[in-house]
């Protein structure tokens, strides 16, 4: 981790020199470093912390260094999808629904660690704050996930600027009025960023409307049959991806590779279909759960698909090679 943290350093302090396009391998690292503590690992404090001033411009500079040559096609793919998003709003909402920056509680017993997370979480309170004054808001699970982290890190914590930093931020949220749709297309240019999410996972540009009437067709032959759960990559297939979300495997690739039951297909166009109705047709939970109920899940599954679709949008349209199919 420290080799990697040094390659992070040298690579994003260029000075005034003109910055030196980095291998593939070397881009990995340095993305892999970047993001870490969104993953989880805070055991680097030359790691920023994320979505702050100094995060933002070491990944846009970051990105600019890049040698494309080197790159695959689905790199660069990827690339061009990352470049793309950092015109959208996360800025005002830098703690992710799908992040883990707390996940470690052994990390949490650093004393620079505690320093540096206080400050971040006033940076957090600042930045939902920017957002509310331009009409930006993070989703109720959004907001219920900081709450619930918050709370863990007051009951964790005892060191007196990271508990008073977690007070405050508890006291706003408790305050805080979520906007009343989970899907992006409420957001500033969301539906856009939906857009380019899903043409970047489905390698084709098409409008959400169209993807849903294919789904809903090929949902409708397929009506007898039961669902089976969808297969994740393995560890081993790590080395492909640069999207920490994706868990730096480029699953689209991935998905393409995957043999599927009819069962299985059939789940995974109830995600897609779920997707699209959250992220693009303004579904309600309540609208997402009774469709869901219709199609045969049950309750308890059904929510979890939900959540998935609310914290990775786009992603289940990995699978949207299967439409085209026989």
């Amino acid at each position: 981790m420290r080799i990697h943290s040094l390659i992070l350093l040298a690579l994003l302090t260029t000075g005034c020199s003109e910055p030196q396009s980095i291998s593939a391998t070397t881009s990995q690292q340095a993305l892999v470093q970047l993001n870490a503590k969104l993953t989880g690992d805070l055991t680097s404090p030359l790691t920023p912390w994320p979505y702050s001033d100094a995060y933002l411009k070491q990944r846009h500079d970051l990105y600019q260094q890049f040698d494309r040559a080197a790159l695959s096609k689905a790199q660069r793919a990827t690339l061009d999808y990352l470049i793309t998003e950092q015109r959208y709003v996360r800025r005002y909402q830098p703690w992710p629904l799908n992040s883990a920056i707390f996940r470690s509680e052994q990390a949490l017993q650093d004393s620079q660690t505690q320093e540096q997370a206080a400050q971040w979480l006033e940076l957090v309170k600042s930045r939902l704050q920017q957002g509310e004054q331009s009409q930006i808001f993070v989703n109720r699970y959004e907001l219920a996930m900081m709450q619930g982290e918050v709370e863990r890190l007051i009951e964790l914590s005892d060191n007196s600027k990271l508990k008073s930093a977690a007070t405050q931020l508890q006291q706003y949220l408790a305050n805080y009025r979520p906007r009343n749709q989970l899907g992006l297309s409420q957001l500033p240019n969301g539906t856009q960023w939906y857009q380019a999410k899903l043409n970047y996972y489905t390698d084709q540009v098409q409008a959400p409307i169209k993807w849903l009437m294919q789904i809903q067709s090929k949902l409708a032959t397929l009506s007898e049959y039961g669902i089976a759960p969808l297969r994740q990559p393995d560890n081993d297939q790590r080395d492909v991806g640069l999207d920490w979300r994706q868990g730096y495997v480029n699953k689209r690739l991935w998905a393409l590779q995957q043999s599927l039951s009819v069962e299985q297909t059939r789940l995974a166009l109830l995600y897609m279909e779920l997707d699209i109705g959250i992220h693009s047709q303004l579904w309600t939970e309540q609208m997402a759960l009774t469709s869901l109920a219709k199609q045969g899940i049950s309750e308890r599954r059904a929510k979890q698909m939900v959540y998935e679709v609310v914290a990775y949008p786009a992603m289940s349209f990995i699978y949207g090679h299967l439409i085209a199919r026989d």
